[in-house]
């Protein structure tokens, strides 16, 4: 039997981004790995992550002990020793952006993992250019053996120039999640979008905002909806579109007193728009998963995003997609399919008035970008199954063979895309 803990991004679930990820690795390792248990760890007791499909059960470790007490340290080696593989997705709090306390403690909780001979590695993370002193400081300590995965170039770059060390360049694991269309509400809004694409002939805009996204800008829920009205009046009333608000984070989110989450944000949006527009916006509600969200953009001919995993989602669909870049991760994304020009430039992201035509002007030339994003996609995704490298020696030599001829044709396929698209 071959053991696996996860850990997951996240303290609780409700991310679809952390969601999407976590979903790829556990169906890579159950399709190609014979008798497996994959457990989760869990940050607290009554975290959720332990409910989702294919997981055997979630393992609680209090991760802000202080492993140089003996007896603490006992525990932990004690639980760790029950796997053969450690693998901490790394996303965006690998450098403490979030929490410095807390990324910096998982970093010696993988330590320890790999000190005891554990395959351990951390999957498709960014790394923004001023990480926690505190994490650098961790990460300088890991053995050479643990496997280290930047999810884009200018996280590699930065990763390097701050701990020394040499990360592998990969791309994110929600490239590859398969879409799914279970829930009603998806299912609704993908007959919806039909019925629209068929009889109606108008342009199909995916709308996703999030609270962090405008933080530092324009902090009250009032602002960013006044910002966000503004947008979407004027592309619906400059080009025959519908919009799809889309959330991409399903947690409550409260500050001040007020909920900030995004599914606030987009009802509140939708109750808006609903006066002016009332046959031109559309909105999917919880409950979904990260993987209909993948099929909803399907559907979608352009994007503005908030998300970086709202963005991906389109982008594997070949939507272009414009986004609010609150982290250097957008930079680092796009850069992997060469549409940089399609991230919003920070000096415009306030200014309504140039920020709706820079928006315009991206989807009257959405045709050029979709064409840009198809000769990239299949390199991308053969860059994220590269975090799946070290998990070869479980593998059963038919599985190697079949997985050694998809990437194969693959890279066939890429080159000639690449080359006479």
């Amino acid at each position: 039997m071959k053991n696996i803990l996860i850990i997951p991004p996240a303290n609780q679930s409700g991310s679809l981004g952390d969601e999407a990820m976590i979903r790829v690795l556990l169906d890579h390792c159950l399709e190609n790995i014979k008798d497996i248990s994959i457990d989760i760890l869990l940050f607290n007791k009554i975290s959720d992550w332990k409910n989702i499909d294919g997981i055997n059960r979630g393992i609680f470790i209090d991760i802000l002990d202080n492993y140089d007490v003996p007896e603490k340290l006992n525990n932990l080696n004690q639980i760790l020793t029950q796997y053969n593989v450690v693998y901490w997705l790394g996303a965006d709090v690998l450098d403490g952006f979030y929490s410095h306390l807390q990324a910096s403690h998982i970093v010696q909780l993988v330590n320890i993992a790999a000190k005891n001979k554990i395959n351990t590695a951390i999957l498709g993370f960014s790394f923004n250019s001023q990480a926690a002193p505190e994490v650098i400081e961790e990460l300088k300590k890991l053995p050479e053996t643990v496997g280290l995965n930047t999810r884009d170039s200018t996280s590699a770059l930065n990763f390097k120039d701050q701990t020394g060390r040499q990360p592998r360049l990969v791309a994110d694991l929600a490239i590859l999640l398969k879409p799914s269309c279970r829930q009603d509400s998806s299912r609704s809004l993908i007959q919806k979008l039909k019925y629209i694409r068929k009889y109606r002939k108008s342009l199909i805009i995916g709308f996703n905002i999030s609270y962090p996204a405008f933080r530092s800008t324009f902090g009250k829920i009032e602002h960013i909806l006044e910002h966000s009205l503004f947008l979407i009046k004027k592309i619906v009333n400059e080009i025959n579109a519908t919009i799809v608000l889309i959330p991409h984070d399903v947690r409550k989110n409260i500050i001040n007193g007020e909920d900030v989450s995004d599914v606030n944000l987009c009802n509140l949006l939708k109750n808006l728009l609903s006066y002016h527009f009332e046959d031109r916006i559309l909105l999917l509600s919880p409950p979904y998963k990260a993987s209909e969200i993948k099929s909803v953009c399907a559907h979608l001919d352009f994007a503005y995003s908030c998300r970086m995993h709202f963005s991906i989602s389109c982008l594997d669909n070949s939507v272009p997609v414009v986004s609010v870049p609150y982290q250097e991760k957008f930079e680092g994304l796009y850069q992997l399919f060469g549409i940089e020009d399609l991230i919003i430039d920070k000096s415009i992201i306030t200014d309504k008035g140039k920020l709706s035509e820079f928006i315009i002007e991206k989807i009257q030339s959405r045709s050029i970008y979709r064409k840009q994003i198809k000769k990239r996609i299949h390199q991308v995704r053969l860059m994220a199954e590269s975090n799946f490298d070290n998990l070869e020696m479980y593998y059963t030599n038919w599985v190697r063979l079949r997985i050694k001829i998809r990437i194969v044709f693959m890279t066939c396929y890429s080159y000639l895309k690449m080359k006479f698209y």
